[in-house]
């Protein structure tokens, strides 16, 4: 996952947080990247802030607000569309490393007693081999978890980053890692507050 901090307290807030990973992503140790992967160590962190802005920010961030909402209400009809729509946007190599991502715990993992939408959304990917984009399953296992939407996002770009680094053989230092998520999760709110608001 990472290596600890000498700094106690980032190494359990990072375990903390991990914990959202293993409700929301349970897959996530047959896992290979997701929309997050790095060519190299010596870039990582660079390519890191150059997917904040070209994929996520633009891209996830934004189907988080939204199909949070869409979970809210129950609605199962929009919610595929937007895994459709997010399809469309995360095209070649991205997407169907998000896709792989997204089905192996979709598929793989029953949903919870009383996850009504989960199960519609897991029958409709047993059909459909398109479906089931990590981010729009990290989100939907979140809402049934009560997690609240800005929680769902600091799970996803743990799993993202911990996930990239692993599939070229790295293990991030707490503190690194710490960083990684801190410079991207203020835009991140300020964006989700704007969409939250916006409902």
């Amino acid at each position: 996952m990472f290596h600890p901090s000498c700094h106690p307290e980032i190494t359990a807030q990072l375990t903390e947080w991990w914990r959202m990973v293993e409700l929301c992503l349970p897959g996530h140790t047959q896992c290979g990247a997701a929309t997050f992967c790095p060519t190299g160590w010596k870039t990582l962190e660079k390519e890191w802030d150059e997917w904040v802005e070209e994929i996520y920010l633009p891209t996830l961030a934004c189907d988080l607000s939204f199909c949070y909402t869409l979970c809210a209400l129950n609605e199962i009809g929009d919610y595929l569309n937007s895994d459709v729509m997010c399809g469309c946007m995360l095209e070649g190599a991205v997407g169907e490393r998000s896709i792989a991502v997204g089905r192996r715990t979709l598929i793989d993992y029953l949903p919870p007693r009383g996850a009504k939408m989960l199960g519609q959304y897991r029958r409709m990917a047993l059909n459909d081999t398109q479906r089931g984009h990590m981010v729009l399953v990290l989100l939907m296992r979140g809402f049934i978890f009560h997690l609240p939407v800005l929680e769902i996002s600091i799970a996803l770009l743990l799993a993202e980053s911990v996930l990239g680094a692993r599939s070229i053989g790295v293990t991030l230092p707490a503190e690194q890692l710490m960083d990684m998520i801190r410079r991207v999760r203020e835009p991140t709110f300020k964006a989700l507050a704007v969409e939250i608001a916006a409902v």
